[in-house]
């Protein structure tokens, strides 16, 4: 399962633009509005508003783009878990340290 966000980098003036990210930053899909102002997703009954993370988050997943498992987030949200994932990787990566006898142990000639 993967954690993915929905950041909204646009949204003013009859225009938007919005992408589903990857902790590691790479966009994997995009959602604009047209010249016109118009969202398909919208238009196409996907999604209710630009902000309907629930029906993008089906839409993606019946085109096979995320899967059923995975999981999306408003930016904010998905930002937490990112940190508070990296926090705890940061932590068992520490204790695994401490634990480990022959991380400081030093190496010497003959041995």
């Amino acid at each position: 399962m993967s954690t993915f966000g929905y950041f909204v980098n646009l949204d003013e003036r009859g225009e938007f633009y919005a992408d589903v990210r990857s902790e590691d930053s790479k966009t994997l899909y995009e959602v604009r509005s047209d010249e016109d102002g118009e969202i398909w997703q919208i238009e196409m009954g996907f999604m209710a508003d630009p902000h309907d993370v629930s029906g993008l988050y089906d839409m993606l997943v019946e085109n096979g783009v995320l899967c059923a498992d995975d999981e999306l987030l408003p930016a904010t949200e998905a930002e937490a878990m990112w940190e508070t994932s990296a926090d705890t990787d940061e932590n068992e990566h520490d204790d695994f340290a401490h634990e480990n006898p022959l991380q400081n142990a030093q190496h010497s000639p003959g041995m």
